[in-house]
């Protein structure tokens, strides 16, 4: 098994788009054929840049992308802290 590789981000920012970039990436390889994708991300504050950057990128491979919010926390949906606002 090869050893995990370790990535260091000058600020959330980059992160955020390099993490993007990657997934759309990886995204236009599973749809050249016809797959459909599941991406099940932590919610909150967290990955929000890097949803608001792929949404751009992927242009009419959403239509093709499930997408999931996971949450260690049980909040109602209606609560004002609850990632279903996302």
């Amino acid at each position: 098994m090869a050893a995990p590789e370790f990535h260091e981000f000058a600020s959330k920012e980059e992160l955020a788009e390099v993490l993007s970039e990657r997934i759309a990436e990886l995204l236009d390889l599973d749809f050249t054929t016809g797959a459909f994708a599941s991406i099940a991300v932590s919610g909150g504050s967290t990955p929000k840049r890097m949803l608001e950057l792929l949404g751009s990128k992927m242009g009419d491979n959403r239509e093709m992308t499930y997408f999931a919010l996971v949450d260690e926390r049980f909040v109602p949906a209606n609560d004002k802290r609850s990632n279903e606002r996302m």
